[in-house]
């Protein structure tokens, strides 16, 4: 009896769901790709099975058509699998099994309808056209691309910028994934092509056959206006429509997933001469909807995870007795488990001293974070299978309190120093008189343009201040230092067109401050802290730039800036001995003069006594390098600065 030996996952898995929905008890999909579910394994791990290690053999004998289902449906291809003879059961048994899975085949193949193959020869090509502003629709075209060759197409993606009128006339096929931009507007990259469509001269579109997916937001009057145009429009030129338009909200892909099939398989029905074959079109559906399990299968396969096998050492603190360690407890808990979760199963099981901050619901307290294996997150919203990446095998995980913060007992810290240094930054606001508009309710609220509300929302997307204090290594050292949590939201503020100059201007002013954004000392590491860090480590490195053009390059950040663009635009050398004392400020310099000079003379390399200079000789390296040093390729150097700074 034929058996699956082996299935693995190779790169370029795009997370469709489709294997999941297909066969739920060997396929996991995760943010990233697909892991072999570890129940079917023969060596008990979780991820892709890379190392191809074999599955049970009841597993590949019960569940061998469902694994080739969802390889055969399988978009991007990426699912692998080895299959082989089972010997596990006499001939003598197999054989009626055998014989009832042929008459179910046979069944199935009368009443299914068969496409010829003159339908999937010649002419196979889709235009797919895309409109977007943030690039949503981009990653929907380019995905639709890959599955439409499951039924022989051969799509192209085209940026509706780059297109024009007479190569879409001149299709059998194409399909338009469109947002909405602001009150109704197309995306900047359509308007000119949307402008030469409703224009005068546009070409027929008469042997052309479309459909439409249109992405908005329901929150908005015109929702999904551009697609509907895009719809009327083609309709209007004389496009046949083959399939009716769908609007997606903001979640779109569950929507989108909906309505491909139908839009890919009516499509596909068209032939090379663009007559539509209706006849087929059910089956080209078929072909393309994932296979569903029966009534039996998990419902929430997506959200369900295996159990995990962890071991988990925990930081104590016992604040009577001024003693702290570690306990270290052995569990297995389901992977789909929060951290939280896990927490208090062991205060409620083993422990009822832990103490930890908890929350009502996921991401509704951002007071809730700890340090895990080096990384800082939220207890209540990241799940233990999550947390497995990097936790070694067995696996291992290190739970202890935020740093930045006094621990009060165990996992508990103390919010004090955050509270402190927002007391101290008096967040206030004082607004000022902007213009407003009538509400259909009768009330009078300010507006704001999209574009900067959403560069706002941007900017102010850190999830909790809690976290994000910690993630400074300069916060522990450094206690007068006000943390990148509280200079974040000043800088966002200071950002906010609602906030009055006065106030813009000592919000300012304390960035620029000993303990504002420059006493930071290595945004690096604050970048390397996921999405969070490295957005607050963008916030910045712009408030920084900022600060330094609003104080024209004052300070001793501003001249070594300012200076060091000088030199090596205009000399087209490194050198730090003119830097350094221009740096300092004429009175700096006139106060350094004796050793500016016998540095710019060369007759020593760091200003010091020149017999120091000789003990190169003794100890040859120990001293620095000839403070000249040309730059290579000059004219791009100089090229460069001024394409990035524009003040020089």
């Amino acid at each position: 009896m034929s058996q699956i030996l082996s299935v693995w996952i190779e790169e370029g898995c795009i997370t469709c769901d489709a294997c999941q929905e297909t066969c739920p008890e060997v396929f996991s999909v995760t943010d990233d790709t697909c892991f072999i579910i570890a129940d079917v394994r023969t060596d008990g791990k979780f991820d892709q099975n890379e190392g191809q290690a074999t599955i049970k053999v009841e597993i590949g004998t019960e569940l061998a058509d469902d694994i080739v289902d969802a390889a055969e449906g399988c978009p991007v291809e990426v699912i692998k699998f080895t299959t082989g003879e089972s010997t596990d059961a006499p001939v003598e048994e197999a054989a009626p099994a055998v014989e009832v899975v042929a008459e179910e085949v046979e069944e199935k193949d009368d009443s299914a309808i068969e496409i010829p193959a003159s339908l999937l020869e010649g002419n196979r090509d889709l235009m797919i056209l895309f409109g977007s502003q943030s690039g949503n629709c981009e990653d929907l075209a380019a995905t639709t691309a890959k599955i439409a060759e499951q039924v022989s197409l051969n799509a192209t993606v085209v940026d509706m910028a780059e297109a024009d009128l007479a190569t879409i006339a001149s299709q059998k096929r194409v399909m338009i994934i469109c947002s909405t931009w602001g009150e109704g507007e197309m995306p900047d990259n359509a308007q000119a092509l949307w402008d030469a469509a409703i224009g005068a001269g546009a070409p027929s579109f008469s042997g052309v056959n479309f459909n439409v997916c249109a992405l908005g937001d329901t929150s908005y009057d015109q929702y999904c206006e551009s697609g509907k145009n895009w719809d009327d429009q083609f309709e209007a030129m004389g496009a046949s429509r083959v399939a009716t338009r769908v609007d997606c909200d903001v979640d779109y892909e569950p929507a989108w997933k909906l309505w491909l099939p139908e839009a890919l398989g009516a499509l596909a029905s068209i032939d090379s001469s663009g007559t539509m074959q209706q006849e087929y079109v059910s089956a080209f559906i078929e072909i393309l909807s994932p296979k569903k399990k029966s009534a039996g299968a998990v419902a929430a396969s997506g959200i369900e995870q295996p159990d995990i096998e962890v071991s988990l050492s925990i930081f104590r603190y016992n604040p009577l007795m001024a003693e702290s360690g570690r306990d270290t407890y052995d569990v297995t808990v389901p992977g789909h488990a929060s951290l939280q979760d896990v927490l208090v199963m062991l205060k409620e099981t083993q422990d009822g001293s832990l103490t930890f901050r908890t929350s009502s619901g996921a991401g509704s307290n951002p007071l809730c974070g700890l340090s895990v294996n080096g990384n800082l997150v939220l207890a209540d919203c990241v799940r233990m299978i999550d947390l497995m990446a990097g936790a070694g095998e067995p696996a291992k995980i290190r739970i202890e309190p935020l740093p930045g913060h006094q621990i009060l007992k165990d996992l508990y810290v103390s919010t004090k120093a955050l509270d402190v240094s927002r007391e101290r930054a008096k967040p206030w606001l004082r607004t000022i008189d902007r213009v407003g508009a009538n509400t259909p309710q009768g009330t009078v609220i300010g507006v704001m343009s999209s574009t900067k509300a959403t560069a706002l929302h941007a900017m102010n997307d850190l999830v909790s201040d809690h976290l994000l204090h910690s993630l400074s290594e300069t916060v522990p050292h450094n206690p007068s230092y006000l943390g990148p949590a509280v200079l974040n939201r000043l800088w966002v503020k200071v950002n906010d067109p609602r906030i009055s100059k006065d106030c813009k201007e000592e919000m300012r002013e304390i960035l620029q401050g000993t303990d504002g954004v420059w006493a930071e000392s290595d945004l690096g590491v604050m970048a390397r802290f996921g999405r969070m860090g490295q957005r607050a480590s963008q916030n910045y490195n712009d408030c920084r730039s900022e600060l330094l053009r609003a104080h024209r390059f004052a300070g001793k950040s501003g001249r070594h800036v300012k200076w060091f663009c000088k030199t090596v635009k205009s000399s087209g050398t490194l050198n730090e001995t003119i830097l350094a004392a221009q740096t300092m400020g004429p009175i700096g310099a006139i106060a350094n003069l004796p050793a500016t000079l016998r540095m710019a003379l060369g007759f020593t390399r760091t200003g010091g006594p020149m017999v120091r200079d000789l003990q190169g000789w003794i100890a040859p390296g120990k001293m620095p390098p000839i403070i000249n040093k040309s730059v290579h390729d000059h004219h791009e150097v100089v090229a460069l600065f001024n394409e990035f700074d524009k003040r020089f």
